[in-house]
């Protein structure tokens, strides 16, 4: 290719005149800082060395021009033709690039720190090892650019085109890339952390033994992803698309991955520590040599097929800020396999927590509904819903622990459970009110210990025939013993009327569920629904009224039942 030597007095001297095209021409370590060359025609001029400190190059053409070593640092360039341009180790500090075409240029280790480079084109471009320290590249174009080793940290990159470039061992600490397409780039062992890849595409890139280290993730794509040995601990991932993602030995410490789907997801060798692993889909994971120290594992989901072959676990917490600690001594920590243990033993349990206590007459019925309905769903020969234990919690809460089959959702399980229980309890409510008459506010001969001997009456005058060892109270209409008893001893507490209608529903609702229950079966029955306050309460009265007349409340056949059970709380 011919070139011409050119002076510079003689190019500003034709520019001046109005010429514009210097194609060609030599103009190597050339003095040009500060000139006013807009819209010159360089095409494949040699400028190598030159300085162009501050020069003004809009729209200038560039095209495979040579200016290697450079000094373009302030130069405006916007909208200057750069394509296939040779820039190695140029200077663009603080250059104006805005809407330039670099499709194709060499920019290998050359300095473009807080360079403007919005919108500008970058295709096929080669940025390896150079210094883009907060430049700005938003909505840039850099479609397979290789960026390998180049220095992005804090470059705004947001909503940029990345798809398919090379950034392997890229540094782009606490970069923007929000919105940015990188989907099929290669950014292994590219370091992101702190980066702000808000609504990222990364759909299929290659991110293995990249860090993310507190980087915003939330709703980035990953579907495909090659995550394997990343370092993503404490980056908040809500929201992201992890769809096919590869995760192996990659690091989630302290990441909030609540409501996740890992089903049949290879997530062996993973660090998991302290993540919160709350309503997970962990259906056929492989959790193998996985570390689950610290996780919170509240309502995830897991099967026969999920796997904790070697997991490392020293403790676990069953409820959200660090409650509910397994091993629940703070000093203790799991032996070696005894989390895998635990976990296969649990399997297929789901625990009903009653904060506020359990009223049996609510839980019975309701547990019965829903074993019946879960016959729809069971085949004839899988075991049933049962309970498989009680368990009485330090801080006054009541766990019932319940076996489900593995063809049944743990999670629907328990929502129906409580859905329906508190259905029963609105219709236990409203009946006792009805019963008893009771409005919003309790009747007010209830809340004075002296009520009018009338109401009594009239109450027990509603009761059926009772039969006394002494003689025959009729609805009111016998010899009067009790109604003399009444008058004398003073009127009947509040307390002993509704222990006795409850204990009676008590001993009812057994009954119906366990015909066969023995005398202490029904004593420990009464005895766990009833809060201790109001047991203390009901034995206080009993002992201070005639045993005939709490009698009065009580159908024959529950009567030496119910005193045997209040009398055992005196013991």
């Amino acid at each position: 290719m011919t070139s011409f030597v050119m002076d510079i007095e003689e190019l500003l001297y034709r520019y001046t005149a109005g010429e514009r095209d210097f194609s060609q021409v030599d103009l190597r370590r050339a003095d040009l800082r500060g000139t006013s060359l807009s819209e010159t025609n360089f095409f494949q001029a040699y400028l190598d060395e030159a300085n162009l400190n501050g020069a003004d190059l809009r729209r200038a053409n560039f095209n495979g021009a040579y200016l290697r070593g450079a000094n373009l640092n302030e130069a405006n360039l916007r909208g200057a033709n750069l394509r296939g341009a040779s820039l190695w180790e140029t200077f663009l500090v603080e250059a104006n690039l805005r809407g330039a075409y670099l499709n194709d240029a060499n920019l290998w280790g050359a300095n473009l720190r807080e360079a403007n480079l919005i919108d500008s084109t970058c295709n096929g471009a080669d940025l390896s090892g150079a210094n883009l320290r907060g430049a700005d590249l938003s909505r840039a174009v850099l479609s397979r650019t290789h960026l390998s080793g180049a220095n992005l940290s804090g470059t705004n990159l947001s909503s940029a085109i990345l798809s398919g470039s090379v950034l392997c061992r890229t540094v782009l600490i606490d970069a923007n890339l929000s919105r940015a397409n990188l989907s099929c780039a290669d950014l292994s062992g590219a370091d992101l952390s702190g980066g702000d890849l808000l609504g990222a595409n990364l759909i299929g890139a290659n991110l293995q033994d990249s860090k993310f280290i507190r980087a915003n993730l939330i709703g980035a794509k990953f579907n495909d992803a090659n995550l394997a040995g990343a370092d993503l601990s404490q980056a908040l991932l809500s929201g992201a698309n992890l769809n096919a993602v590869s995760l192996k030995g990659a690091n989630l410490t302290g990441v909030d991955l609540s409501g996740f789907d890992f089903n049949g997801l290879d997530l062996s060798e993973v660090n998991l520590s302290e993540a919160n692993l709350t309503r997970v889909q962990a259906l056929a994971t492989n959790f193998q040599g996985a570390i689950l120290t610290g996780t919170c594992i509240e309502d995830w989901h897991i099967d026969s097929a999920t796997c904790f072959e070697g997991v490392v676990c020293d403790y676990i917490y069953l409820k959200a800020n660090r409650q509910e600690r397994r091993p629940r001594d703070g000093n203790c920590i799991f032996a070696v396999g005894e989390f895998t243990q635990l976990f296969q033993k649990t399997l297929e349990t789901v625990d009903l927590i009653f904060h506020k206590g359990i009223d049996w007459r609510a839980f019975l019925p309701t547990f019965e509904q829903l074993q019946q309905e879960s016959q729809f769903v069971l085949s004839a020969n899988s075991p049933q819903l049962f309970i498989q234990g009680i368990e009485n919690q330090s801080d006054g809460a009541l766990i019932v622990r319940v076996n489900v089959p593995a063809q049944l959702d743990k999670r629907e399980i328990e929502q129906a459970f409580f859905r329906k229980y508190e259905q029963e309890l609105q219709r236990i409510e409203m009946a006792y009110r009805q019963m008893l008459q009771v409005e919003d506010r309790e009747i007010e001969w209830y809340k004075h210990q002296n009520a009018d001997i009338t109401e009594i009456s009239k109450l027990l005058a509603n009761r059926p025939m009772i039969v006394a060892e002494e003689g025959v109270l009729e609805n009111g209409d016998g010899d009067g013993a009790n109604k003399h008893d009444l008058e004398t001893e003073g009127v009947l507490p509040q307390v002993l009327v509704n222990g006795a209608a409850e204990i009676q529903q008590l001993l009812q609702d057994l009954e119906q569920h366990n015909p066969m229950a023995t005398e202490g079966e029904k004593q420990a029955f009464v005895t766990a629904a009833l809060l201790p306050s109001k047991r203390e309460q009901l034995s206080i009265a009993f002992q201070t009224w005639d045993r005939r007349v709490f009698e009065q409340f009580l159908d024959v056949r529950y009567g030496d039942s119910a005193i045997a059970i209040i009398e055992s709380w005196s013991l």
